[in-house]
């Protein structure tokens, strides 16, 4: 009887347990489902603003330099007319050379003048003594062909005297056309002694003016002095440099597009807190340290950086690092907020709690799409949408 009793009391127990379980489960799934019809109507929605300011680091530098290195050619730098740190302007005084070989050649040549000189005298006096002598060969001539004019042809002589003339006549013409050369020889060695003299006055001219010679600065600005330069070609013994600044930034492959001559920047000094206005005025088409050899060997995880120039609104000091701050106009969006359908991109728009199915133009970024055409700044959009996403359809956000 008992242990009919205590199995009554088990199934009790049993079905009791059961209908618990079977309360459990229904309130769960229900719950679940609930939960899932919430959810289904719930997406991340994010408003489209501006890609984020590009930021660069920068150095400042002058906006020109002016070195100057010893030239041996012009011989050796005896006195520089500047000090460290003085201001100079354009055109100035920087340092004197004095070559002293050019000097030696310069006193040789000075030397020989009175030779050349004295050459060009006696040539002048051989012309004269030739052209005298052709004139007094021009005279005889003349008299004899007068006087073989004038022979009495009634002589009985004739015949004999005029054959005798003749023969004077001849031996004149031969002599002066003789002498006619010797005065052509004459001027030709007379010409030839004047350009000599020329030619060697000129060297001498132009050799004292090389004896010593002045390099000037090809700016304005401050000049810096190295001592060692004056006897090390390797070392500029002064260092030209504008007060002008202008601001050396490196921009990477990834970002090249994104920057423009002549757009506006924004410079912070890392040094001080303020802002400076500026404007790219010149962006590098090749690569830093490019070549061919390293463009053959370039491979997928090479990157190249391009040089980029700024220049300030207001100097800094040489040296200083900055950060170059450039803004971006571009609007980008998730990637996984594109829905694709054959060559179509679409997105879903969301206003007043409801989302609209739109068609957009949109390029690859580096991390998110970049927006070309259908969307505007401020615009919200669907973050994540999924198929079961309808047009028109109401939807709450996410927190």
């Amino acid at each position: 009887m008992e242990k009919m009793k205590q199995n009554r009391y088990t199934s009790l127990i049993i079905v009791i347990i059961a209908v618990l379980l079977m309360t459990i489960v229904t309130i769960f799934n229900k719950s679940t489902a609930e939960k899932s019809d919430y959810h289904e109507n719930i997406y991340q929605i994010e408003v489209i603003k501006k890609a984020e300011p590009i930021h660069f680091k920068g150095l400042v530098q002058p906006a020109r330099i002016s070195n100057l290195f010893l030239d041996s050619s012009l011989g050796v730098i005896t006195n520089l007319s500047v000090v460290d740190g003085q201001e100079v302007k354009e055109k100035d005084v920087i340092a004197t050379y004095q070559n002293a070989a050019v000097e030696n050649q310069a006193t040789e040549h000075a030397q020989s003048l009175d030779k050349l000189h004295l050459a060009v005298s006696n040539a002048q006096e051989n012309l004269d003594r030739a052209v005298l002598k052709q004139q007094e060969l021009q005279d005889r001539l003349t008299i004899a062909e007068s006087q073989r004019d004038s022979v009495d042809t009634k002589s009985h002589e004739f015949e004999a005297k005029k054959s005798e003339l003749e023969l004077k006549v001849e031996q004149s013409q031969q002599a002066l056309e003789a002498q006619k050369d010797v005065v052509v020889q004459a001027t030709q060695a007379l010409e030839s002694t004047g350009v000599e003299l020329s030619s060697t006055n000129t060297i001498i001219e132009q050799s004292q003016k090389k004896v010593t010679q002045v390099v000037t600065s090809a700016i304005s600005g401050i000049v810096h002095v190295d001592e060692k330069g004056r006897a090390d070609s390797s070392v500029p013994y002064a260092v030209i440099v504008s007060p002008e600044t202008i601001i050396k930034g490196t921009v990477t492959e990834y970002d090249y597009k994104k920057i423009k001559k002549d757009q506006q920047v924004t410079i912070r000094p890392m040094s001080e807190k303020k802002e400076i206005t500026g404007v790219i005025t010149m962006i590098d088409q090749l690569p830093e340290t490019f070549s061919s050899d390293k463009a053959q060997s370039a491979d997928k995880n090479t990157v190249s950086n391009y040089s980029f120039t700024v220049a300030p609104k207001e100097n800094l000091n040489y040296g200083y690092t900055v950060q170059i701050v450039i803004p971006s106009d571009t609007l980008e969006i998730p990637k996984k907020s594109i829905l694709k359908q054959s060559e179509r991109t679409f997105i879903f728009l969301y206003k007043s709690g409801k989302v609209y199915k739109k068609k957009v133009k949109v390029k690859e970024g580096e991390k998110n799409y970049i927006v070309e055409e259908g969307l505007e700044e401020k615009d919200q959009i669907v973050v994540n949408p999924d198929k079961n996403l309808k047009q028109g359809q109401e939807v709450k956000k996410s927190d």
